[in-house]
């Protein structure tokens, strides 16, 4: 022990000096360190970068205990462990003591834990091979024992696997010899493919291509080496299968451990299934992918397997989303329709982004419908096709005018999905003639397309009428969007002082037009039998009121319908496009939610503040 603390520093082997003596006689003495802390902790960061990085070499860690390895030990010499524990992550040294010929006392392994399990011995070659082979011989005795070190994390079994074993030095009475995949020679295709599949934790495939490969090779006498290693395939082939076999309350983990054990059929089944578990198995993806990915790499690689390729890409949609996964099997040189149309089918999950109602400007279609990335369906009698350039997007209470990045990230009919399309593709086509009253028809969505950078173009189809129309034609879905954009009041229902003040300024502000029909007391009573709107249209966070006015309301000859005009809460007319000079080539056309208007400008429409 040191001198200020708990840790050994020497082992030290007595026995009596005599039968009669109390007195000890030092046969063997072996002097240990601690471990390094980065052999200790960089297996239980295997998965964890930011914390490999934080390790630094030099630091050791001490040895605090001696005990008796668990389980039945070999019947030559005497084993223990001298060890520590850094957190739950047990470490130290194999140690043991042979008295035959002169007393040797030696370390034949340093080892580490991450699994938080002391190294045991076990009986685990013969175990599984019996598991694996039931009505074939073990190579191995019942009664053999391996020494087993844990390096399991998480889902992944990884069991380190030694055998007492007559050491090639003659000095050293005893070794452990660790069973390895190290590729034996002169062995069939089946068995390169077996060892190819194990080392990337395949351990179900690896054992069904062993299996393969001992047909192969009919009665021929394995190496003790091949048999150790289908023991140790076996070995993990039992933990993986068994887990992929236990009911769990998580389907993510569910999918995910059928993957681990390479059951890539069954796991898309039940994905396929059952698509409303694809929330949690993309939950599962991105939070353990290191289980998954080296195990598609390896099953595509060396059994070009369809489902596992398949799992590589809706690997890619759950991380990096459907337009990465697209490219990546085309890249890949794997893009076909079907894996495609899976990947469209299995991006299910919502949109980060919420999407109420969309705008856009409606053309004619006389293209080539394969471009469209969704079924179109027929044309109907009568009908003919439209595109709709989507310009703006309601999100919550806004509008966004610009391509949303995420869209690009999804599948179309992700898209399709969370633009409400699939629960109603009616669209409502409208524009406005030269009295400001809107003329409207509806639209059918049919297809969609969306670029990577958000940008959305929705297939169509109306009445051939549409294309009669003199001014360019909008189409927007969700109406409420547009007539619920906010509240509207009847002028009659205002304050009267406040109802005076609006129609005094909207009535001087017709005299600088030219002479008015009405007295100024008739068109106060005019005045409030129409409805406004309210709305913050300053964005100082108060209700304004705005007036839309058809040719109906205010003839004041050739201008552009409708005009409009916006009061404060007090009464006081903040701008009104009835002044010539305010006459530009800006049209209103409605108000929007949000405080934003749809106006005009030339064949163009945009989507801006209310206030120019």
């Amino acid at each position: 022990m040191g001198t200020t603390s708990q840790e050994i520093r020497e082992v030290r082997v007595y026995e009596r000096a005599s039968d009669k003596s109390d007195k000890l006689r030092l046969l063997a003495r072996l002097p240990v360190e601690g471990l390094e802390e980065t052999f200790v902790r960089s297996p239980g960061l295997k998965y964890n970068e930011a914390g490999q990085r934080k390790l630094q070499p030099g630091n050791r860690l001490p040895l605090t205990a001696l005990t008796v390895i668990p389980g039945t030990a070999p019947t030559t010499g005497i084993w223990f462990l001298v060890h520590g524990r850094a957190g739950q992550n047990p470490y130290g040294k194999v140690v043991v003591y042979t008295a035959e010929g002169r007393p040797i006392l030696e370390n034949l392994l340093d080892w580490t834990s991450p699994a938080g399990q002391l190294p045991k011995w076990e009986n685990l070659l013969a175990a599984a091979y019996t598991w694996a082979t039931p009505n074939g011989k073990s190579p191995f005795t019942a009664t053999e024992q391996q020494l087993v070190v844990y390096h399991n994390q998480i889902y992944e079994p990884d069991l380190r696997v030694y055998r007492v074993a007559q050491p090639q030095n003659p000095t050293r009475p005893l070794e452990l010899r660790q069973v390895t995949l190290n590729e034996a020679v002169d062995m069939p295709a089946a068995y390169r493919r077996a060892i190819e599949l194990a080392g990337a934790g395949l351990w179900s495939p690896a054992l069904q291509e062993f299996q393969r490969a001992r047909q192969e090779l009919g009665g021929r006498n394995l190496a003790l080496s091949v048999e150790e290693q289908y023991g140790l395939m076996a070995a993990h082939a039992r933990i993986t299968s068994e887990r992929a076999q236990q009911p769990q309350t998580d389907s993510g983990i569910r999918i995910l451990l059928l993957l681990i054990d390479g059951q890539w059929s069954t796991a898309l089944k039940q994905l396929r299934d059952t698509p409303a578990i694809a929330g949690k198995v993309a939950a599962a993806l991105q939070r353990y992918p290191y289980f998954v990915q080296p195990r598609v790499n390896a099953a595509v690689k060396v059994n070009q397997t369809e489902e596992a390729t398949v799992w590589g890409a809706i690997l890619e949609l759950y991380r990096d989303g459907y337009r990465a996964a697209r490219e990546g099997l085309a890249k890949r040189q794997q893009e076909t329709s079907e894996r495609l149309a899976i990947l469209q089918e299995l991006d299910v999950l919502p949109l980060a982004t919420r999407v109420t109602a969309l705008f856009g400007e409606v053309s004619p279609w006389n293209g080539n419908l394969e471009v469209w990335d969704l079924p179109s369906g027929s044309l109907p009698p009568g009908e003919t096709w439209y595109e709709v350039e989507v310009m703006a997007l309601q999100t919550a209470a806004e509008w966004e005018t610009e391509p949303i990045a995420e869209l690009g990230r999804r599948s179309p009919r992700a898209v399709w999905r969370g633009l409400g399309l699939d629960a109603n593709g009616a669209l409502a086509a409208t524009t406005v003639d030269a009295d400001g009253f809107a003329r409207g028809a509806l639209l059918q969505a049919r297809s969609l397309q969306v670029d990577g950078a958000g940008r959305v173009r929705v297939l169509a189809t109306g009445n051939r009428d549409l294309l009669e129309s003199d001014g360019p034609l909008a189409a927007y879905s969700n109406i409420l969007a547009f007539n619920t954009a906010s509240e509207r009041v009847g002028s009659f229902s205002l304050p009267e002082p406040l109802r005076r003040q609006m129609a005094d300024a909207l009535y001087r502000e017709l005299q600088l037009l030219g002479d008015v029909s009405l007295s100024r007391e008739s068109f106060a009573e005019q005045f409030q039998r129409w409805n406004l709107s309210q709305t913050d249209a300053n964005g100082d966070g108060r209700p304004d009121w705005l007036l839309e006015i058809d040719r109906l309301k205010v003839d004041v000859g050739d201008r552009p319908y409708p005009a409009i005009a916006v009061f404060d809460g007090t009464g006081t007319l903040l701008y009104s496009d009835l002044r010539p000079e305010n006459q530009t080539t800006r049209r209103w056309v409605t108000l929007l939610a949000g405080n934003r208007a749809l106006v005009r400008e030339g064949d163009r429409y945009r989507i801006q503040p209310v206030l120019p």
